[in-house]
């Protein structure tokens, strides 16, 4: 087992949740949990009820595999592995769909988290809309740029005076699938004891803003139990897609668990 210098045990705590949301019959986002490596997805499907749900559930076997298969041979960095498995992801999607029409234009997002063996060090990669934050000190922050056409121009300088002529925040500028080219974004964070990691769909963050979601990081630290306010907070407010959220804490000490929720809760000592 590995500790830090003092000695105290360190756990990956674990939190997840999907769930269709309040107008949508069915639920096109999914996601994977890979305790062994360490690897968590998230991706959020389009092009319709069947599309849009096999879309992601490519997205996220594909991109499993494949990450699986590049770290076995050890012969790349996690930048390196976490976008060549999206882009076999992708050309998976693409492939799916040329063999049938009723597929033609489907896509998806995707989110990933990879910590590496030592958990201090987070990678991030992801195309689409689909976010990931960390919650470091009482603050969240967002560690990744969303994939969307109002997002590029705002990035540039270029909206313009008037709101109403903005373009919708909801076009992305790329998806898996969808985009005939994709430019995955590969990012390095430093972690720390006690910090959170989430990932969650656009579900999520078209109903709750930032300090909104932050408020459910303050009042609980076991992330199942976050991840349930969140979902629930959400559909409260009417939410208008799926919504899917991935929490993980490093937790260092002893875990307080709540004995009824407890059977929810996925642990692993390192």
């Amino acid at each position: 087992m590995k500790t830090f210098k003092n000695k105290k045990t360190v756990k990956i705590l674990i939190g997840a949740k999907t769930d269709p949301g309040m107008v949508r019959k069915h639920n096109e986002d999914n996601y994977l949990i890979d305790e062994k490596i360490n690897l968590f997805l998230l991706a959020d499907g389009m092009g319709g009820h069947l599309a849009g749900e096999l879309a992601s559930k490519i997205t996220i076997n594909s991109t499993h595999k494949n990450v699986v298969r590049l770290i076995k041979e050890e012969k790349n960095t996690p930048d390196i592995i976490l976008k060549e498995a999206i882009y076999y992801a992708h050309k998976a999607i693409r492939n799916k769909a040329s063999g049938d029409i009723s597929f033609h234009g489907m896509g998806s997002t995707i989110v990933s988290a990879y910590l590496t063996s030592k958990l201090d060090t987070l990678w991030v990669a992801h195309v689409g809309d689909s976010r990931a934050y960390i919650f470091h000190n009482g603050e969240l922050e967002l560690l990744t740029e969303d994939h969307t056409i109002f997002n590029q121009v705002r990035l540039a300088s270029l909206l313009p005076e008037d709101p109403s002529e903005w373009p919708s925040k909801n076009i992305l500028s790329q998806a898996l699938g969808a985009s005939q080219i994709i430019v995955p974004d590969v990012n390095k964070f430093n972690i720390n004891k006690n910090d959170h990691i989430m990932l969650c769909s656009d579900g999520v963050t078209n109903m709750l803003d930032d300090k909104t979601l932050s408020e459910y990081f303050n009042m609980s630290s076991h992330p199942q139990i976050i991840c349930d306010e969140i979902i629930d907070s959400a559909n409260t407010k009417g939410a208008k897609d799926n919504i899917t959220v991935i929490i993980i804490k490093l937790h260092e000490g002893d875990i307080n668990i709540p004995i009824k929720t407890e059977n929810f809760y996925k642990t692993k000592e390192v």
